[in-house]
């Protein structure tokens, strides 16, 4: 039995998928690329776009755990 999750909602698109190992991979490297955005920003000093990314960074980290962690399994 598929588990139903909405975690694409804070990708800014509106879709929902069932829970497979492919969504967990995608969404881990979707939160890995917004890490590496906020580190490339501070090197490059874009503080702006840094603040921002972090702000992603956390907010998704929030949402990848409610989404895919379930502490029965």
């Amino acid at each position: 039995m598929a588990v139903k999750s909405n975690y694409l909602k804070n990708f800014e698109r509106a879709a929902k998928f069932t829970l497979e190992i492919s969504h967990i991979t995608a969404a881990g490297e979707f939160l890995h690329d917004h890490m590496r955005m906020a580190d490339l920003a501070t090197a490059l000093g874009k503080n702006a776009d840094a603040a921002y990314y972090r702000s992603r960074v956390e907010a998704l980290k929030a949402e990848y755990h409610n989404a895919f962690y379930d502490p029965i399994r």
